[in-house]
């Protein structure tokens, strides 16, 4: 699945107005989106919302080749700011550093920002109810009947922190984390400021091996080293 850069170079140049037709032969297979990244269902509805890099939905800077975005893509590290307003009864959720939530007109005003260094932007709107451990700076988003879920999320984070605190010290950098659970079907999803996790893994045995496996990224040294270029 690469991109293809064509440049067409007319025998004439058009004058503005002016029409011309071209034919394009192709060769090869064109897959759907969905065929090939089944976990992007992204869109901008009522009930749900999301926008995240999985689909696109800002601009990246990548090389024409989806192997090469693959890899290149987790390396990059940018900061952000991200405002929204949303109609209240809605949360805007995001793995950021919440900064304002106030009341603007019919709507409800979020600020945030990003807690380190990441690589993505994940914006997430529901009805969303939130818990917050201030001492770990952990704040999880879960649907309504998923509050059981976010406390299991948040005694995992805990245990997960002081075990390996224990066993490594503090980790290079600790700005707080956020979590926010999606749809199942949509995949999870996990940066250096926080984690999408899918419904079906909430609550279960599955989540609490992603959380703790993700947990551990916090100790990740960066590569300085790029990434080789793939084969053609």
């Amino acid at each position: 699945m690469d991109v293809v850069i064509a440049r067409v170079r007319l025998a004439n140049l058009l004058n503005s107005g002016d029409e011309t037709n071209v034919t394009v032969t192709y060769e090869g297979s064109i897959e759907r989106y969905e065929e090939v990244f089944p976990y992007v269902k992204d869109s901008v509805r009522p009930e749900f919302t999301i926008i995240r890099p999985d689909a696109f939905s800002y601009p990246i800077l990548s090389p024409p080749d989806l192997n090469e975005l693959l890899s290149t893509l987790p390396t990059q590290r940018f900061n952000y700011e991200l405002q929204v307003t949303v109609p209240q009864g809605l949360v805007a959720a995001s793995t950021g550093k919440l900064l304002q939530e106030s009341i603007v007109g019919d709507g409800v005003k979020y600020a945030y920002v990003s807690r380190v260094l990441t690589w993505r932007i994940d914006l997430i709107v529901a009805k969303y109810g939130v818990m917050h451990d201030e001492g770990l700076n952990v704040r999880v988003y879960h649907f309504v009947e998923g509050r059981e879920g976010a406390s299991k999320v948040l005694k995992l984070m805990r245990e997960a922190m002081n075990l390996y605190c224990n066993l490594l010290g503090e980790p290079p950098q600790w700005f707080g984390y956020g979590v926010v659970e999606v749809p199942e079907g949509y995949g999870s999803q996990a940066s250096p400021e926080g984690l999408l996790i899918t419904r079906d893994a909430f609550t279960s045995e599955e989540g609490a091996h992603i959380v703790l496996h993700e947990v551990t990224r916090l100790w990740n040294i960066p590569t300085v080293e790029k990434p080789p270029k793939t084969s053609r």
